[in-house]
């Protein structure tokens, strides 16, 4: 079982909300956690930029990050989104089982 941690950016609520359920409804993602209003910066056009985002996490499994990346990255409104995975080292069995077998 090799499960995985992913990190998204979105510009609203609702695109992220829209991603999340649209992720769910393909099986692709066990769960989700979205946390509005995120102050980010970063390095874009030769500048320093500064934005409120909405950050997702989401459970999966190791196989669909493909599939994840290549989904968000046709459907988000960004050129360039944030769309990354680490693996989960360790875990609740319990909750670790549950996402294994949900998607």
């Amino acid at each position: 079982m090799k499960l995985s941690i992913g990190y998204l950016t979105f510009p609203t609520k609702k695109e992220a909300k829209d991603m999340v359920t649209f992720l769910l409804d393909k099986g692709l993602i066990a769960c989700a956690n979205i946390m509005p209003d995120s102050e980010s910066y970063f390095y874009w056009e030769r500048d320093i930029q500064k934005a409120k985002e909405v950050v997702v996490f989401i459970k999966t499994t190791s196989k669909n990050e493909d599939k994840i990346i290549k989904l968000v990255s046709k459907y988000h409104s960004y050129d360039t989104p944030c769309v990354v995975f680490t693996p989960i080292v360790s875990g609740d069995d319990k909750f670790c089982k549950w996402v294994d077998k949900t998607c």
